[in-house]
C-alpha cells in the first residue's frame, strides 16, 4: 500500500497565464539499478506527447540519484496520501 511510504512535497501553484511557474518538469525514477530521467510524464497522456526519457543502467548512479531524491524529499513536509477509491 502506498500510504505507508514516506511521501513529502509542496503544494503546486495553480496555472495562471502571466504568473510565475514554479513547476518541476524534469523527472527521475530509480528502479533497482536503473535510472529513468527526462521530461516524460508517467501517465497515459504522457504516452501521447513528444517527451524524452533516458534509461541508464548503472548501480552507482542509481544509488546517487536515490540519495539525491531522499535529500530533496527531506526538504519538504510530510504529505498524507489520499485513499484510493476504486471506480
Amino acid at each position: 500500500m502506498l500510504s505507508g511510504l514516506p511521501w513529502a512535497g509542496k503544494v503546486s501553484t495553480p496555472y495562471a497565464p502571466g504568473a510565475v511557474h514554479d513547476y518541476m518538469h524534469a523527472k527521475v525514477t530509480v528502479a533497482d539499478d536503473v535510472v529513468f530521467i527526462g521530461s516524460f510524464n508517467l501517465s497515459r497522456s504522457g504516452e501521447q506527447n513528444a517527451e524524452n526519457v533516458l534509461e541508464i543502467a548503472d548501480a552507482g548512479l542509481a544509488e546517487r540519484m536515490a540519495s539525491f531524491i531522499d535529500a530533496v524529499r527531506d526538504r519538504y513536509p510530510a504529505l498524507a496520501v489520499p485513499a484510493y477509491a476504486a471506480r
